[in-house]
């Protein structure tokens, strides 16, 4: 049995869904410039990946016509609603960690810079312990280089 609220739009839903389809055609847009449809070529993963995102938001918005919206005062009342349930502490402080992280990039390098990120992220997100947080990101970081250097050919600054 489907719960009644399972079925409506949520605040701000159709919206998002909107922006994220216009992302993913101009993703789209950019990965058949880099190589038309060569399957050898740099944009090949990019074209395969966006395409799977253009395709399935098409299917969410399709799906979406047939729910019923959570919020029906109007427009500016549904937008209110979603910048409550949407801009919470967490993401906030979250998303100031991802600026953190793509501004120090560059002057620290990428191992290092991730490093600290993925530890962080980890003690914020799931209150983990500092000791733990060093290991999992290690380990993490560990994966992520060896699949660069070995599957992608790509040594990592």
């Amino acid at each position: 049995m489907v719960h009644k609220n399972a079925v409506k739009l949520r605040a701000g839903e159709i919206y998002f869904n909107l922006l994220i389809l216009i992302a993913s055609i101009i993703v789209l847009v950019l990965a058949y410039r880099i190589s038309g449809f060569a399957l050898s070529a740099a944009g090949t993963f990019p074209l395969a990946s966006s395409s799977v995102m253009v395709l399935s938001l098409l299917m969410v918005l399709i799906g979406s016509r047939k729910k019923e919206r959570e919020n029906q005062e109007g427009f500016a009342s549904e937008i209110r609603q979603t910048i409550r349930e949407v801009f919470t502490k967490d993401f906030v402080i979250y998303t100031l960690l991802l600026l953190l992280y793509a501004s120090t990039i560059e002057p620290l390098h990428f191992l290092p810079t991730s490093f600290f990120f993925i530890c962080l992220s980890i003690i914020y997100l799931k209150g983990s312990t500092p000791g733990k947080a060093v290991i999992i990101g290690a380990g993490t970081l560990a994966c992520i280089y060896l699949v660069f250097l070995y599957f992608f050919k790509v040594l990592l600054p």
